[in-house]
């Protein structure tokens, strides 16, 4: 009778653990995904916004074009966040999560020009990235760059750098033209302004998540914005914060 009641002790304990096993792994206790094409949109997003932070609070030349998966997931975070927040609280719109970031820099692009007497003219003209100069191949094999879009012209062959993931574009273009034979290299980014999402201080106790939606001659700059604020503090707190300016579109003026 004691080792018959040992072991529905011992067979009782080991559900119990199964049990808790369970719990843990549920999808309640995982986080929940995005759909799916707001997904590859805001990683880009996030991509974008710690290549900005980088580039703002780093010399050019201190670091390689790589882009840290951890800074890529913070802003993911705060994105996913704000959305979610749109998603469940009466209190928060939604019309803010068609918004992204404004296009600059590209993350994949970077545009190049040659000098006439480039010892690699050739070789890049017909596409291919081996040269005699080993520091630049390393740089085309690390960020797996081709060449696409070869063309004379009148400041030198011009040409356009492409990347399969994500990169610094921006600290990618100052390493460029430091090497010879590089006489131009600037990451791609589209002209104007528009629609955007920016990271920063926005009072003394607070970083702010802001998207913003422009209006009026955007080409040339918005006149008109209108800003969807979010909070979040040191803890990593997210709150709401309302809106700021208005748009023609909405029945505002300038602001």
């Amino acid at each position: 009778m004691r080792l018959h009641l040992s072991s529905l002790f011992l067979l009782g304990a080991l559900s119990l653990l199964v049990l808790v096993g369970c719990k843990s792994s549920s999808p309640k206790a995982q986080k929940e995904a995005l759909p799916e094409d707001l997904a590859l949109k805001y990683r880009e997003d996030a991509a974008r916004l710690a290549v900005r932070e980088l580039n703002t609070s780093r010399t050019s030349g201190e670091m390689e074009a790589r882009i840290p998966p951890d800074r890529i997931a913070f802003y993911y975070d705060l994105l996913s966040k704000a959305y979610w927040m749109s998603q469940k609280d009466a209190d928060v719109p939604s019309d803010f999560t068609g918004i992204h970031t404004l296009g600059n820099p590209h993350l994949k692009e970077i545009s190049v020009v040659l000098e006439n007497d480039a010892e690699f003219k050739s070789q890049w003209a017909n596409g291919s990235t081996m040269t005699a100069n080993l520091y630049l191949n390393q740089l085309m094999s690390r960020y797996r760059l081709k060449i696409q879009n070869y063309r004379e012209g009148a400041l030198g062959p011009s040409l356009t750098l492409v990347s399969p993931t994500y990169i610094n574009t921006v600290q990618l273009a100052f390493i460029l033209e430091k090497i010879d034979g590089i006489k131009f290299a600037q990451a791609e980014g589209i002209a104007g302004d528009g629609d955007d999402v920016t990271w920063g201080s926005d009072s003394k106790n607070a970083m702010a998540l802001k998207f913003s939606k422009g209006e009026g001659d955007c080409p040339s700059g918005c006149i008109h914005r209108k800003w969807w604020v979010f909070y979040v503090d040191a803890g990593g707190e997210m709150n709401y914060m309302g809106t700021r300016g208005q748009l023609p579109s909405e029945g505002g003026g300038e602001d």
